[in-house]
């Protein structure tokens, strides 16, 4: 008795870049994480803001060489 499983249609991805364009484009101004920030404080960040920063720390770090 088993019951066959419907898989979800999914996007092929080929890199992190691609998903992380993929993420803006969907889900945009949802948040991606939260994380606490000193003992009180809980920061939420959205996928448009993640991306971004993740594009600087890219831009930093070509930077150095």
């Amino acid at each position: 008795m088993s019951k066959k499983m419907k898989w979800n249609d999914v996007p092929e991805i080929r890199s992190i870049k691609e998903m992380l364009e993929l993420a803006v484009k969907e889900a945009g101004d949802q948040h991606a994480f939260q994380y606490k920030q000193g003992k009180n404080k809980i920061v939420k960040v959205t996928y448009k803001e993640f991306v971004r920063d993740t594009e600087e720390l890219g831009t930093a770090l070509a930077s150095i060489n």
